[in-house]
């Protein structure tokens, strides 16, 4: 089997950064999308290192430039010579603000980052993987946050909305691109220990590492999960 090449916004650290390594240790080739330059140069030197650099592309990107996807496709269609066969959109912020201090640019930005790159990313690699008629996979990182009926944690009212959002995102893209073969389905983690945990929850402790997370994305992509389209697999985390 041909490897794969997988697509990997929020890539540099935490959930993104461990499904990177995952997909690597199975043979594909994977690109690293992150804001930050410094962190992201810092994040894929070992695994270019260690891979090359035909099995390894970063780039720097703030995904909330929506207008700017299609030139990120088009730079990793020059690097391998193909478009991603999947997406994983994992990038969102989600500062913790008292309700009556979040601003309409602060709800905005989370918007822009949480919702409105997902759908963008999606609709351009879609868009790329019909015009080669070829099969692929989008998973989205929703969260616990975002289902119906969950605890929820207080001054995170925009990123709870938008991870609903993706929730949503997930299911209409899933039933429109049923006939081309592209597969879409989110994860929904409760506590995971990321950095957006301690900013979020300081003084939360839970058992559920990124390396977790990133065992369910690489295998809600495999094929022996073909049929699985449109679920959101909620995680519930072991706290201490």
């Amino acid at each position: 089997m041909n490897p794969r090449l997988a697509l990997i916004t929020g890539g540099s650290r935490g959930i993104g950064f461990e499904t990177a390594k995952k997909f690597l240790e199975t043979g594909d080739r994977v690109v690293l999308l992150a804001r930050d330059p410094m962190i992201l140069e810092r994040a894929a030197r070992p695994l270019i290192e260690k891979y090359g650099s035909e099995r390894v592309q970063s780039l720097p990107f703030d995904v909330s430039n929506a207008e700017g996807v299609p030139a990120i496709f088009d730079s990793i269609e020059k690097h391998f010579g193909t478009s991603p066969d999947i997406l994983v959109n994992n990038a969102a912020i989600g500062e913790r603000a008292e309700l009556f201090s979040v601003k309409p640019a602060d709800f905005d930005r989370v918007m822009d980052v949480n919702v409105r790159a997902v759908f963008f990313f999606s609709q351009e690699f879609a868009r790329r993987l019909k015009s080669r008629n070829a099969p692929g996979a989008i998973v989205n990182l929703s969260s616990l946050g975002g289902i119906r009926g969950t605890d929820k944690f207080p001054g995170m009212t925009p990123y709870t909305t938008s991870k609903f959002a993706v929730v949503g995102l997930t299911e209409a893209f899933a039933s429109e691109l049923k006939s081309s073969g592209i597969r879409v389905n989110a994860i929904a983690p409760g506590a995971v220990n990321t950095e957006m945990l301690k900013k979020a929850a300081p003084d939360l402790r839970t058992e559920t590492e990124p390396s977790d997370i990133a065992d369910l994305i690489v295998w809600i992509c495999d094929r022996s999960s073909r049929t699985v389209s449109g679920s959101v697999l909620e995680v519930f985390s072991n706290l201490t």
